[in-house]
């Protein structure tokens, strides 16, 4: 059997499986991809014997069709019953990808190319334009563009379900499949980079064997063989490798810059690079040993639902300083982080307090969390000091907790926990796995703020997460305290 027969065949199989579930939007989904899969036949009828070529791949990872299941978790981010969660991640997602569309004119590689990127960045903008309401410009804004993210509950369930319905439907645009071949090649170019040093290349060529399930020995041509999602998940892995040479070329500012008054506006992106740059080793030891907790003696935020109160946010808000665009920073990227986490760990263990109420209604929880291991020494007070390499887990989400005035309040929270007996606290035991771990009071989390920040930088580079503003200036204040 010929290799374009076998890959229609599978084609076919996946859509002939899906077309058994039932619903609207995998029905409107469906209809949308039998068109798509005509007119792509009829366009690239050379590239039909080459099933693993550009068109072909950027096509497929346009939407997920790798397995159902892939095909299932992509449409529900553009569910609108999903509520809020599915409108976040969808404006988060096309706002990242305004954000690199500048790094992409570089790998296109023909005038054709260059034009559809123009022309999916001018419909990326103005869809969010029409939804934010923004006004030419503010996209390009950070701190515009934070004011008109933070209004997304008040919009009308109209606005929201026709944003949400052409960003569907974009998943078929030529256009975006073209964004998808040229950012499949800048990664490409990074994972060469990356495999240009020693160890680059023995981690590129171990890697490889194991997705191959035999040894290689060269790593070039297997490399551009690979389908965009294989390349993506292999360039998070080794996103602070790299970024190595940035981060090593990145030049010590100077001793003023890191003290005194804020970077204004126009300097936080470079002030944060520039903090990247300073703490390149800390968070390559997080990354690298960042890993999704399964099993937990005490997987909720709080034991009781009537726990859920106000109060209960003292610690986390306390870590924050008590400033309320860092708790709303926090949030946004903690409502996307979590349906990243979701499909990057297959749905491995995730913890809510009841199941989820769909139409946007609040649940008590959803949450995460991850351990890893702690980069350098952390003092948590005058006795108490953890060595570099010890075991720490930090749960982070969201929960709807109650308020004085018995209405609900959408917060962000965390809690950090400590491996070892070694500490005599108050706080409750916990078992995680086999070793007991101890959940940090209120009281230490502010003495944790320089490693929240690096917590936080660590998931942004893992998931690819763009940090707010406000995020970015309280990692930045971390740092100086």
């Amino acid at each position: 059997m010929s290799g374009v027969a076998s890959w229609n065949q599978r084609i076919t199989r996946l859509r002939n499986t899906l077309g058994q579930d039932s619903g609207l939007l995998m029905a409107s989904f469906l209809e949308a991809f039998d068109g798509a899969w005509t007119r792509f036949q009829d366009e690239f009828p050379q590239e039909m014997p080459y099933p693993g070529s550009d068109p072909h791949r950027a096509f497929v990872h346009a939407i997920q069709f790798y397995t159902p299941d892939t095909v299932r978790r992509l449409i529900a981010n553009y569910d609108p019953e999903q509520g809020e969660a599915a409108l976040r991640s969808s404006v988060q997602k096309s706002i990242q990808s305004l954000a690199v569309l500048h790094r992409l004119f570089d790998f296109a590689r023909t005038q054709r190319e260059a034009d559809a990127l123009n022309a999916y960045r001018s419909t990326l903008e103005k869809s969010l334009q029409a939804l934010l309401e923004a006004p030419d410009g503010a996209l390009r804004n950070r701190q515009k563009l934070e004011q008109h993210f933070a209004s997304i509950p008040s919009f009308p369930e109209d606005r929201r379900r026709d944003f949400l319905a052409e960003r569907l439907q974009g998943l078929f645009s030529p256009h975006y499949h073209i964004y998808l071949t040229a950012k499949n090649r800048f990664f490409l170019k990074k994972l060469e980079d990356l495999a240009q040093n020693p160890e680059g290349s023995a981690w590129m060529l171990m890697r490889l064997g194991q997705l191959l399930g035999r040894p290689v020995t060269r790593w070039e041509a297997l490399l551009r063989k690979l389908d965009f999602r294989t390349v993506e998940r292999l360039v998070k892995e080794g996103v602070l490798r790299l970024s190595q040479s940035d981060i090593d070329d990145t030049e010590e500012p100077p001793l003023e810059k890191l003290e005194g008054p804020e970077p204004p506006s126009a300097n936080l992106e470079q002030a944060f690079r520039e903090y990247c740059g300073r703490n390149a080793s800390p968070l390559k030891q997080v990354i690298r040993t960042l890993n999704p907790v399964d099993d937990c003696s005490a997987p909720h935020f709080q034991a009781r639902i009537e726990d859920y109160v106000e109060t209960a946010l003292d610690g986390t808000r306390g870590l924050l300083g008590y400033e309320a665009s860092f708790e709303a920073a926090l949030l946004s990227v903690v409502q996307y982080w979590l349906s990243e986490a979701d499909r990057q760990f297959r749905d491995s263990e995730r913890w809510s307090a009841h199941p989820f109420e769909r139409g946007g209604r609040l649940q008590r929880e959803y949450s995460r969390m991850l351990g890893f291991r702690l980069p350098k020494v952390l003092r948590l007070d005058a006795e108490t000091e953890l060595p570099a390499g010890w075991m720490v887990a930090c749960q982070i989400g969201v929960g709807a907790f109650d308020t004085e005035t018995q209405s609900l309040v959408e917060a962000p929270f965390l809690r950090f926990l400590i491996q070892g007996k070694t500490l005599s606290r108050k706080g409750p035991a916990i078992y995680i796995g086999r070793h007991l771990y101890y959940a940090l009071e209120d009281e230490y989390l502010a003495s944790l703020k320089q490693l929240f920040g690096w917590f936080l930088t660590s998931i942004s580079l893992r998931f690819d997460l763009m940090l707010p503003p406000p995020l970015q200036r309280f990692i930045l204040r971390s740092e100086r305290r």
